[in-house]
């Protein structure tokens, strides 16, 4: 772009250029402010990524609410697909109902197989799954989620005492999350804070207001989702705590909107585990998926859609 600009008698006007000379001067701290944000965007992506890896990591070592027989049944090979009442081995069954995670379940044991009931249970929204082991000596109940636990209770029929299952309620098992853990989930959660409080920042004066709200009301979307797991009732999206030692506060934005409080977080990580798994590492939007996911919808966003006076470009350059 070149400026010419000059006075009645052609030569350059001291007032005018100095007005273009102070423009300029704007125009390059909008730059290195949208580079700045830009920037934090980036670093939040990361650490948001190396989270969600240990995430993975934890998860890899977790095991879901289980239970087996705790005896053989000593089945022949094909009982499974035989009607209940044929099967010796079976006859401590009666036709009647039992209940998984509170669903009722029917069973007729003069019509169904072993293996009709495992699939009644797969079919009535029981969130568990049953199965004969490959010998069809052992039947075992397993949650589908690593987050749900799994309770068993007989009815009317017996089902569980006649399988040799204990019925109870059992839960998620998450290993043995060790300090070392800890200490990496804390680290990046602070690291993560100081971006989020940068890129709320109100001092960002010379982007437009459109397009840093446009990205803050994104990432606070993400943030409630997260929260919405552990805190379905809460009233006040503005100020989300959810006694895990991560804290979130939108009520002043120049003041920082992100504290971590360790005593908090180390008490909720060794005693708590399976509630800051779910909130940090859900499977379905957790706080680490859906940021990651709406901060790559963003990285997708022309900037001219979330501000036209910016032009064409993406977020994910703005690192740059």
């Amino acid at each position: 772009m070149v400026f010419r600009v000059t006075g009645a008698t052609g030569a350059p006007s001291a007032q005018i250029n100095a007005a273009i000379k102070a423009e300029q001067e704007v125009i390059k701290l909008e730059k290195r402010e949208l580079s700045d944000f830009g920037k934090s965007l980036s670093t939040l992506r990361s650490n948001l990524k190396q989270l969600q890896q240990i995430g993975l990591e934890v998860n890899a070592e977790a095991r879901r609410a289980s239970i087996s027989s705790s005896s053989s049944l000593d089945l022949a090979t094909g009982d499974g697909d035989l009607v209940i009442n044929t099967v010796a081995n079976l006859s401590g069954i009666s036709s009647g109902t039992f209940s998984v995670n509170g669903v009722d379940i029917t069973v007729d044991i003069t019509a169904d197989t072993l293996n009709d009931v495992f699939s009644s249970i797969a079919a009535a929204d029981t969130s568990a799954r049953a199965a004969l082991d490959a010998g069809e000596d052992f039947v075992t109940f397993r949650a589908s989620s690593l987050s749900k636990s799994l309770v068993l209770d007989d009815g009317t029929s017996g089902f569980f005492t006649g399988t040799n299952v204990a019925v109870g309620t059992y839960k998620p098992k998450f290993g043995d999350p060790n300090l070392h853990e800890g200490s990496k989930i804390q680290k990046l959660l602070t690291e993560i804070g100081d971006t989020l409080d940068e890129i709320f920042d109100p001092e960002f004066e010379h982007l437009s207001a459109e397009f840093a709200l446009a990205i803050q009301d994104t990432i606070k979307d993400g943030i409630k989702d997260s929260f919405g797991l552990v805190l379905s009732t809460t009233k006040n999206l503005n100020v989300l705590r959810a006694s895990l030692g991560v804290d979130f506060d939108f009520t002043d934005t120049s003041r920082g909107i992100f504290k971590l409080d360790t005593n908090q977080f180390d008490r909720a990580f060794k005693n708590d585990f399976s509630d800051l798994n779910k909130f940090l590492f859900a499977e379905n939007k957790g706080l680490t998926d859906s940021l990651i996911s709406k901060l790559d919808e963003l990285g997708k966003t022309s900037l001219d859609k979330l501000d036209p006076d910016l032009g064409p470009g993406f977020l994910v350059e703005l690192k740059v």
